[in-house]
């Protein structure tokens, strides 16, 4: 065996042209197909890395009537489900918030989160070094626990890590723990169970907003990948096609390869060599030109593979300083594939070649390198697969192309070109109050404006289609019947600096802009979106009319119409957006 793959090597060695041809084209196909399984194990196959994701559920408050989705749970709600639930074997909360980090060189933003001192037990997750929360910490100690990747990172690993002080907001906290880097009963059951908790929290609490909302479950896999299934399958049948396209190309060479040695094959045969040695020493070359491609594939999905969470931290659920690997499972299913890939296209080609006429062989003239009728039909199906394939691609990639320029040619609203944001997080401890945040937004806005190449500058709470973090503020007409509060429907409402619609480029329709004017101190006043305004007022004018705001019913006197705006998605239909000044954020 070992002298077949030799002589296969040294047969690979004398035509480095094909070798090459058909390494480079396998590797492509392999690559691509690793990379891809290797997201797909990541996300899917090997499961979040806590104990029992399955069982694990994240809960929501929703009231569709009102427009109110997947709504974090409120804290007197999680406070009396965690009191009085018998459904789960642990019930935690978290918080997920942006952090500034100073003390550590210069000040950074992290994402971090504020959770229940039980919510690493109830994940079954484990800290390297250190201990987990407890529970007389989850109030009033000032203490917290990073990754691992934050340990090395941002700490140098230094192993006297425990018991050291970082400044998160500007408040010193104790790290107590290093977590490993991680990107009962049956959820029908427990969904079963929840309505007697929303019957004994309404009674409770019969005045709060939420008591109206019902509240729904999902498992963690479902929450953090649900949704992403559809998409990497297209993804994975595609590359998928490109290795199929790859073995025709490459068996159709083999063909070819093999025919042009008939002289040789038909030489071994007639000094004593059986068909199957013939047969074996063809599939040993096949499969030394797979595994070979599948090791420079393997190479390319390693360069490939860490790029992910950095260009895709926004849509897949990775961190982009988690680095991702090709793990054991990911190296199997390459060797696996090359091993298939091997055996799939150069089985038929070496069981063709192997069958030679001895005395045509021989011969000089003989068939040359054309081949038999059966090798000629074989190519021609080869071609014809090939065709398909690229067909089915060339489709798909059209269609994509074309859903990619109608995105690209929606009306988003505003104005994206030549525009840089960046996303500030204001401490609690340096900024207590609205006035403060306020000096903080004219000091910056003023600091911008100075800037020459600045043509415009603006501050608001979110970012359209990057952080459209906006809140969720209930609303209803005053004049004729004024709803309860838990019947009033929500909008999305922005706290805007003067100038956020000159710097967006999004047109007034009526009325004015903020200015100066609007303080804290002045009437409380809004815009509202043109979608918002036909929705709310249908044809009447809204200009100098009011809502009353949040569950404070906070009379709010509308002083413009602005054009509507994909916050989210730009395939979302327009939405009610209100407007608000910053300098007036705390008026409900």
């Amino acid at each position: 065996m070992m002298t077949d793959l030799r002589f296969a090597l040294r047969q690979l060695l004398k035509s480095p042209g094909f070798t090459s041809l058909a390494l480079l084209t396998l590797a492509l196909g392999i690559g691509l197909n690793t990379a891809i399984f290797s997201l797909i194990n990541d996300l899917f196959l090997r499961g979040l890395q806590f104990k029992e994701p399955g069982r694990v559920v994240h809960m929501y408050s929703n009231a569709r009537q009102r427009n109110l989705l997947e709504l974090a749970v409120s804290v007197p709600r999680f406070q009396h489900f965690r009191a009085s639930q018998k459904i789960f074997d642990g019930f935690e909360g978290e918080n997920i918030i942006p952090f500034t980090l100073t003390g550590l060189g210069d000040a950074v933003q992290l994402f971090g989160g504020k959770v229940t001192s039980n919510y690493f037990d109830v994940l079954g997750v484990q800290p390297i070094r250190g201990r987990n929360f407890l529970p007389e910490e989850e109030e009033t100690a000032d203490v917290a626990m990073v990754t691992e990747n934050f340990w090395q990172k941002r700490m140098g690993g230094d192993p006297n890590v425990i018991g050291r002080s970082i400044t998160l907001d500007g408040v010193p906290h104790t790290i107590v723990g290093v977590l490993p880097n991680l990107p009962g009963m049956t959820i029908e059951q427990a969904r079963a169970a929840l309505p007697p908790l929303e019957q004994s929290y309404r009674a409770q609490y019969p005045d709060k907003i939420d008591s109206s909302s019902v509240m729904t479950l999902k498992t963690l896999p479902e929450d953090v990948t649900g949704n992403l299934r559809p998409a990497f399958a297209t993804l994975l049948a595609a590359v998928a096609f490109v290795l199929l396209i790859a073995c025709s190309n490459v068996a159709n060479l083999l063909l070819v390869r093999f025919s042009g040695r008939r002289r040789e094959i038909a030489l071994r045969m007639a000094l004593g060599a059986s068909r199957a040695s013939v047969l074996r020493l063809f599939i040993f070359e096949s499969l030394l030109v797979s595994v070979l491609a599948g090791a420079v594939g393997a190479g390319l999905a390693y360069e490939l593979v860490p790029f992910v969470p950095k260009m895709a931290a926004n849509f897949l659920p990775f961190d982009p300083e988690t680095s991702i690997s090709l793990s054991l499972p990911v190296l199997g299913f390459t060797i696996l594939l090359s091993l298939l890939t091997g055996v799939a296209m150069g089985v038929y080609p070496a069981l063709q070649s192997s069958r030679a006429d001895l005395v045509e062989g021989l011969k000089e003239g003989g068939r040359g390198t054309s081949g038999s009728m059966q090798q000629h039909r074989f190519r021609k199906i080869l071609v014809g697969t090939q065709v398909a394939l690229s067909v089915t691609l060339l489709a798909g990639a059209a269609l994509l192309i074309t859903s990619f320029v109608k995105l690209s040619q929606q009306n988003i609203g505003f104005r994206p070109q030549n525009m840089w944001t960046g996303l500030v997080t204001l401490p609690q401890a340096a900024y207590p109050d609205s006035a403060t945040r306020q000096r903080f937004v004219e000091k910056t806005l003023a600091a911008l404006q100075r800037i020459p190449t600045i043509q415009s500058a603006t501050i608001s709470g979110d970012i359209p289609l990057i952080a459209a973090a906006a809140a969720n503020m209930l609303y209803t007409r005053p004049d004729g019947e004024i709803l309860p509060v838990d019947k009033r429907a929500a909008a999305a409402g922005h706290d805007i600096a003067p100038g956020y619609f000159k710097t967006f480029s999004i047109p007034i329709l009526a009325g004015r802009d903020i200015d100066q004017h609007d303080a804290a101190d002045h009437q409380n006043v809004m815009l509202i979106s043109q979608a918002g305004a036909r929705k709310v007022f249908g044809n009447e004018n809204p200009i100098d009319k009011t809502l009353l705001i949040s569950s404070a019913s906070t009379p709010v006197e509308i002083i413009g119409v602005v054009g509507d705006v994909r916050m989210r998605r730009i395939a979302d239909p327009d939405e009610v957006e209100i407007y608000r000044p910053w300098a007036q954020e705390n008026f409900p």
